[in-house]
């Protein structure tokens, strides 16, 4: 990509120019589109929160879903910054969509297998049904009379079999947050799993190549589920 004059474009111009390209294809869309939704907004980066932002404020009459983790989204940054913005702008309405409980799960699964799933996936709906397509998928689980519950053809079994399948959907799911980060992240993030306790920073800095000012910024951003932030 080259300026008019024939010499290349400096990056911030280029980035410019890429973000109004975007933005412009997506408006361009919009009246074929009946609604915009997207998930996982926590891990979203500047530049695509500003092309969200941008579009919806070119597309006024665009509806949105906005989905995101609010544990996740850190307060003062860019995404809760970025769903102000758009409260100011235009009409919002958050939902809050707590994860299934034992109760939900009771009405589609046999109580003990409801427990186990609940156990591995925490209620997250799409970890819940992963592991019961692949119970079904292994005739593990059956359907009631009528579509009605899901039940084990073997409780013992069904209830190894949900573990396994939760325990390793739940690593999967981990292991994808993780590789999101970047290397000196990750390195800590490595380190507080082997450790599996709280620790000083300063044992932090000096096991990365991080000085110690990172690794409480770094652990900030995320800490994985059922961990603690060394203190």
């Amino acid at each position: 990509m080259a300026s008019r004059q024939g010499g290349p474009l400096d990056p911030a111009t280029r980035r410019a120019l890429v973000l109004e390209g975007a933005v412009r294809m997506l408006v361009a869309a919009a009246p074929a589109v009946a609604a915009l939704a997207l998930d996982d907004l926590q891990w979203a980066d500047p530049d695509s929160l500003l092309v969200v932002a941008d579009l919806l404020d070119r597309v006024p009459g665009l509806p949105a879903v906005l989905a995101y983790r609010p544990e996740e989204a850190l307060p003062g940054g860019l995404l809760r910054s970025a769903l102000a913005g758009l409260a100011d702008r235009r009409q919002v309405r958050p939902v809050a969509l707590p994860p299934l409980a034992l109760a939900d799960l009771g009405q589609v699964l046999d109580a003990e297998i409801a427990r186990v799933v609940l156990a591995g996936t925490e209620g997250l709906p799409f970890a819940v049904a992963e592991v019961v397509r692949e119970l079904t998928r292994s005739s593990t689980l059956t359907r009631g009379p009528g579509g009605g519950r899901w039940t084990a053809v073997s409780p013992d079994v069904a209830a190894r079999e949900a573990a396994a399948i939760a325990g390793a959907g739940r690593r999967r799911r981990l292991l994808a947050q993780v590789e999101r980060h970047p290397p000196a992240d990750r390195t800590v993030l490595g380190l507080l799993s082997l450790l599996a306790r709280q620790v000083p920073v300063e044992t932090l800095a000096l096991n990365t190549a991080l000085p110690p000012a990172d690794p409480p910024t770094t652990v900030r951003i995320w800490t994985p589920p059922g961990t603690s932030a060394p203190q």
